[in-house]
């Protein structure tokens, strides 16, 4: 008897939606639930970019640093152009207060996606701490830019899906405390002038593989 469409999900569509649960519950901030889960697809899928992310988000927030910058280094073997990796490497950084590794990382991040406004923000920040006033307000000024770009502008379909993390803990990154920047709601109707400088900042926007 043929099998009918739902009785069984094909060997593709398993860890995708696996992969969704897992994204789930990294969204609800569900840490250790994370990283069980994401540990046990990756015995299915090694490779897999997303999941990867995943795991290591969520050793990082259980201070597992070391254990989350191998699992960052593995993603950079399987897929060295995505820039999610590097921030999340400048992360950890500045978790471990490493601030000249945190710079690096970060830089290589929007170097591959200018739209990264979480790691413009952080640049922001270690510059300032760092005296590096000139590049601060660089990082700054770009930060702003983005902030005011309508939504979902200047993002490929896997960054937007990807767009799910929380921001670093105040209490886990006091040397940012000076320099927090408050989110603004974005503009649901954008104008014709915010539409045109929509188009300018992804005519600008470096790609990422």
């Amino acid at each position: 008897m043929l099998m009918g469409s739902t009785d069984a999900k094909s060997p593709a569509s398993v860890p995708g939606s696996e992969a969704a649960r897992i994204r789930a519950l990294l969204r609800e901030k569900k840490f250790s639930e994370t990283l069980s889960a994401g540990e046990a697809l990756l015995a299915c899928v090694p490779d897999d970019r997303d999941v990867l992310l995943f795991v290591a988000i969520a050793q990082r927030y259980l201070d597992r640093i070391s254990e989350a910058l191998n699992t960052l280094e593995i993603l950079e073997r399987h897929h060295p152009r995505f820039s999610r990796l590097y921030e999340e490497r400048g992360r950890c950084f500045v978790d471990m207060k490493q601030a000249p590794q945190a710079i690096e990382a970060f830089s290589r991040a929007v170097n591959l996606n200018y739209a990264l406004l979480g790691s413009w923000r952080m640049l922001d920040g270690l510059y300032r701490m760092t005296g590096q006033t000139d590049s601060a307000a660089m990082a700054a000024s770009r930060a702003a830019k983005l902030q005011n770009l309508p939504p979902r502008c200047c993002s490929r379909p896997d960054c937007s899906r990807m767009a799910i993390w929380t921001p670093p803990n105040p209490a886990r990154v006091p040397i940012f405390s000076a320099t927090a920047i408050t989110s603004k709601p974005c503009d649901s109707s954008p104008t014709l002038a915010s539409r045109a400088r929509c188009m300018t900042m992804r005519n600008s926007c470096w790609r990422q593989s």
